[in-house]
C-alpha cells in the first residue's frame, strides 16, 4: 500500500526536521515547505493526503494558505491542521472558520501530532468508503476520534440547522445550530453561554446531530466566533487549574474556617461541600460559572480551608505558576 503523504509547512527548520523524522518513522511520506507560497505550489502539484501548517510563515501565512487550499477544487478536500502559538485563541478560531480540520498548540508533543493526524485520516478513509453514511445519519461519532471544535466547524461549514447532542459519562448536553451558527446550548438546568462553555471542556464521549431538533429558547445573541473564542479561553484556563489540583474524582471536606471575609460567591461553593461530593460534582452542581467555581476550590485548597478526602495536597511543583491567584477571591 502506498504510504500516505503529509505536507509540512513551517519556517522553523528545527520544527520541520522533528516533524519530518517522526512522521516518516510512523510510515508517512513527507514533503516540506518553509513558506506558505511554496506550500501552496506543492499542494497543487502533489495533492497530499494532509497538510500540517504553521500560522506564521513568510510570503504567505497559514491562514492565507488554508483559504487558497479551500477555494481550489483540486485541493479543497485535503485535511488541514494548523500549528498555533500556545494560547493564541484568535488563531484557533480563525483557523476553524477558514475550514481547518484541527489545530495543535505549540509547544506540542510529537505523539499528539501523530495521533491527531491518524484520527483525521482514519475518519476521511471511513467517509470515502461510505460516502452517504454522514448524510443518512446526519453526523455522529466519538469525541476521542473527532474533537468537539472539529464537529462544530463541520456543522458550521455545511451550514447545518438542528441540535447536536453530546453525551459524556452521565452528562448530556445539546448545542443548537441555525444555518451553521451556534444559537443556543443546554446542559441540564444550565442554558446559553455557560452551558456551551461547560460542554466545550468535554474531551470524551459521543455526539449525534439531529436536523429535526430545535431549541425552545431564544438565541444566545453572540456570533459563533465570539462564543468559541470565549469558550476556548475559559477551557484553556480550566485545564491549567485542573492540572494543579487533586483528581476531580476525589471528594473534599471543610477542615477549618477562614478568618478573612468570605465573598458571596465563595459561600455558594462552600455550601456544596459536604464531605461526600467530589470536586467534579461540585463544579457540575454549582450555579456559578464552572471556571470561577474551579478557581474558588483551588484557592480554598491552597489556603487549607478544604482538603481532598484522601488527604491529597497540592505540591509546590504543581502550584508554582498559580501562586498569585489564591488571593484574588479575597481581595
Amino acid at each position: 500500500m502506498k504510504p500516505q503523504h503529509i505536507l509540512i509547512a513551517d519556517d522553523d527548520e528545527k520544527v520541520v526536521a522533528l516533524l519530518k523524522s517522526s512522521l516518516q518513522k510512523e510510515g508517512y511520506q513527507t514533503t516540506e515547505a518553509y513558506n506558505g507560497a511554496t506550500a501552496l505550489e506543492l499542494a497543487k502539484k502533489q495533492v497530499p493526503d494532509l497538510i500540517l501548517a504553521d500560522v506564521t510563515m513568510p510570503e504567505m501565512d497559514g491562514f492565507e494558505l488554508c483559504k487558497h487550499i479551500r477555494d481550489d477544487d483540486t485541493t479543497m478536500h485535503i485535511p488541514f491542521i494548523f500549528l498555533t502559538a500556545k494560547g493564541e485563541l484568535n488563531d484557533k478560531v480563525t483557523g476553524l472558520n477558514l475550514g481547518a480540520d484541527d489545530y495543535i498548540s505549540k509547544p506540542f508533543h510529537i505523539s499528539e501530532v501523530t495521533a491527531r493526524i491518524k484520527s483525521i485520516l482514519q475518519r476521511i478513509a471511513m467517509l470515502s468508503q461510505h460516502p452517504h453514511a454522514q448524510e443518512e445519519s446526519d453526523l455522529k461519532g466519538n469525541l476521542e476520534q473527532m474533537h468537539l471544535p472539529e464537529v462544530i466547524q463541520t456543522l458550521s461549514m455545511n451550514q447545518k440547522t438542528g441540535g447536536l447532542k453530546i453525551n459524556s459519562g452521565n452528562r448530556s448536553g445539546k448545542i443548537y445550530f441555525e444555518n451553521g451558527e451556534v444559537i443556543q446550548a443546554l446542559l441540564g438546568q444550565i442554558k446559553g453561554e455557560e452551558a456551551l462553555y461547560r460542554i466545550l471542556v468535554w474531551d470524551e464521549g459521543t455526539f449525534e446531530f439531529d436536523t429535526s431538533d430545535a431549541p425552545a429558547l431564544p438565541p444566545i445573541g453572540k456570533t459563533t466566533t465570539s462564543l468559541l473564542m470565549e469558550g476556548f479561553e475559559e477551557r484553556d484556563e480550566f485545564f491549567k487549574y485542573k492540572k494543579a489540583m487533586p483528581s476531580f474524582s476525589f471528594s473534599i471536606k471543610i477542615v477549618k474556617s477562614s478568618s478573612e471575609e468570605i465573598k458571596p460567591t465563595t459561600q455558594k461553593v462552600l455550601g456544596l461541600i459536604d464531605g461526600q461530593r467530589t470536586i467534579q460534582e461540585i463544579i457540575e452542581q454549582s450555579s456559578l460559572n464552572y471556571l470561577l467555581t474551579t478557581k474558588i476550590l483551588y484557592t480554598m485548597l491552597k489556603k487549607g480551608l478544604i482538603e481532598a478526602k484522601e488527604n491529597l495536597v497540592l505540591t509546590q511543583s504543581h502550584t508554582k505558576d498559580y501562586g498569585q491567584l489564591a488571593h484574588e477571591l479575597y481581595d
